[in-house]
């Protein structure tokens, strides 16, 4: 089973660990990990901490932060 690749959904560039990224809300956060789709109906999770609290993690489906994660065995692409 492959773990896929995190990208973003309108360049399909990859996604690093540490990367900044930028909520639906403006809000900015640091790439802590991901997680792949369980199931077929799953989109995955982010893991990310605020740039101002970095100690506490976070989880978020990618969507919030316009990622994908293809390529995974459940993924959508």
């Amino acid at each position: 089973m492959s773990a896929g690749r995190l990208v973003r959904k309108d360049t399909d560039e990859d996604v690093k660990i540490g990367d900044v990224l930028t909520s639906s809300q403006g809000e900015r956060y640091i790439l802590r990990g991901w997680r792949a789709p369980h199931k077929i109906s799953s989109t995955g999770r982010v893991f990310v901490a605020r740039e101002e609290s970095p100690d506490d993690e976070e989880q978020y489906f990618p969507t919030v932060f316009e990622l994908e994660i293809i390529g995974a065995e459940f993924s959508r692409r």
